[in-house]
């Protein structure tokens, strides 16, 4: 999960703009690189995410008060189907 909150600025920050342009991506973890695919969070799955960030980062809420009118994105990475150029030799 990815929280476009973009800290109190009343725009969503860039990254959230490519990722809806292009929603496939890569993530690096303990060293190993995982191709994903984004896609952003709406109705009860984005309220269920946004509480579960605000849980462990609070602070959020604050800059969802201060970004104004601006609904701050939630995106979901999940793991990116394989195209064929993806696939071993």
């Amino acid at each position: 999960m990815l929280v476009a909150s973009n800290y109190d600025k009343q725009q969503n920050p860039a990254w959230y703009y490519n990722l809806k342009a292009n929603p496939r991506c890569s993530t690096v973890f303990r060293g190993q690189r995982h191709d994903m695919e984004a896609y952003e969070a709406e109705g009860d799955e984005r309220q269920r995410l946004w509480e579960l960030d605000v849980s462990v980062y609070p602070p959020r809420n604050h800059y969802a008060q201060r970004a104004g009118d601006r609904r701050i994105p939630v995106m979901v990475l999940r793991p990116a189907p394989c195209r064929p150029a993806d696939m071993p030799r």
